[in-house]
């Protein structure tokens, strides 16, 4: 997990028609520091710059850490933890993971979902090798319950996250 990696990434959101269109785009540049082992876990601390394609979005930078829980010496399940919360990563196969996450209530007016009651994202990261290089595409499906212009609930389902990281050094 050690290492520097490139990405980009798309964002969607609803427009004023209630279609998903293209929020924002941005590119990003994660460092992944060296192992850090103890008996229980296995991790790297990660820093992340983010420089958007729209200028008028200020770059940014994020920590956070992402590694295995070990039991026995045996490497069990995946995390990653960030702001204090910890979330666990199912692992769906050798190189494809999943978790869910509840959504924060300000995504709900940046998505444009003004009315929103409840909404989850699910995550999707599949790593693979391609051309001799490593790459880790991932996509958020996004799940909005909502009250919609007759005040009935309603519930959506869109993919608001696209991308991927690409290895770019050790």
């Amino acid at each position: 997990m050690k290492g520097k990696f490139a990405g980009e990434w798309t964002s969607y959101k609803r427009n004023v028609a209630g279609e998903i269109e293209i929020a924002s785009t941005w590119k990003d540049t994660v460092t992944a520091g060296e192992p850090i082992i103890s008996d229980k876990m296995v991790y790297v601390n990660v820093h992340t710059d983010y420089t958007f394609d729209n200028l008028q979005l200020d770059p940014f930078s994020l920590d956070f850490k992402e590694g295995f829980y070990v039991d026995n010496n045996k490497v069990k399940d995946r995390f990653f933890s960030t702001g204090g919360e910890i979330i666990k990563m199912i692992q769906l196969d050798k190189n494809t993971f999943a978790y869910s996450q509840k959504m924060h209530q300000n995504e709900f007016t940046q998505m444009r979902f003004f009315t929103g009651i409840e909404g989850f994202h699910t995550i999707i990261k599949v790593e693979s090798m391609e051309k001799r290089q490593e790459i880790h595409r991932i996509t958020r499906l996004t799940t909005i319950q909502y009250y919609n212009e007759k005040e009935e609930i309603v519930t959506t389902q869109f993919v608001s996250l696209k991308g991927y990281h690409k290895r770019i050094a050790l």
